[in-house]
């Protein structure tokens, strides 16, 4: 569909403003970083939409003295939001120029992974790029093991819809609002989900969940995950609990 002329101008207008977003971080002034990030806020309350574009991250990533904080706040004003609705846009499997350029961005930039993985999840990345290449730059570029990795991702819950359950005791669920190479799964007997009231119900095709990753399989590149539930907060609340017992048992 081809651009109006105000559309054409809205899109030079915002794009300008992130080139002097990138110029006002490289430069480090710390009071003018402030100021704009207060008239991104300001037009987000206005209604304006912003999402940041890999070639801004890109190039403000480039800055060794690049202030996390204020960084952070601008992936918070400028990111995109999670959403729990299935999109046809999925990562491609294969890495184009422009996303490898991205990838050696993040890992060559003054990021821990676990901050990486952060940036990845609030912003179009998560879109673009599976989590597979994610882990194997993360492996790659700073000697993380995948076990470790996993482990950085845990800290996340996830959100899907059950594909399919196959005879031979395996489920595996479309993840929404990022992607995997493979579908990652779970293999069992039953497939339980945690309730609300604090019973179990069997998984069904179509189901939609909430799941954390629990490994990943090299051999056969697929990520296994557990946790299925209709609401974190019951596994959360079942962790709290064990804790909490754990801790009088102690005194």
């Amino acid at each position: 569909m081809k651009m109006t002329e105000s559309q054409k101008l809205e899109c030079k207008i915002k794009r300008e403003f992130f080139m002097e977003i990138v110029e006002i971080f490289n430069s480090n002034d710390k009071a003018a970083i402030i100021n704009k990030l207060d008239q991104i806020r300001d037009k987000k309350e206005n209604g304006d939409k912003f999402s940041i574009t890999n070639v801004v991250l890109t190039k403000i990533l480039s800055n060794p003295d690049l202030n996390k904080n204020l960084f952070f706040e601008l992936i918070y004003l400028t990111g995109t939001e999670y959403t729990y609705e299935y999109s046809k846009q999925y990562p491609s499997g294969i890495l184009s120029n422009n996303r490898i350029n991205m990838l050696n961005a993040l890992f060559d930039s003054i990021l821990s992974i676990k901050e990486i993985i952060y940036v990845f999840f609030n912003t179009r990345l998560r879109n673009e790029i599976t989590v597979d290449h994610l882990m194997d730059y993360a492996m790659q570029k700073r000697g993380i093991s995948a076990e470790n990795f996993i482990s950085l991702l845990s800290g996340y819950w996830f959100y899907g819809k059950v594909r399919y359950i196959t005879e031979d005791g395996f489920l595996r669920i479309i993840p929404y609002s990022f992607g995997t190479t493979r579908l990652p799964g779970t293999k069992g007997n039953i497939f339980h989900i945690s309730q609300s009231d604090g019973t179990y119900r069997t998984a069904e095709i179509g189901d939609c969940v909430y799941f954390k990753f629990k490994s990943y399989n090299l051999s056969n590149s697929m990520f296994s995950i557990h946790y299925l539930c209709s609401d974190p907060k019951i596994i959360e609340q079942k962790w709290l609990d064990k804790s909490n017992d754990k801790y009088k048992t102690s005194v």
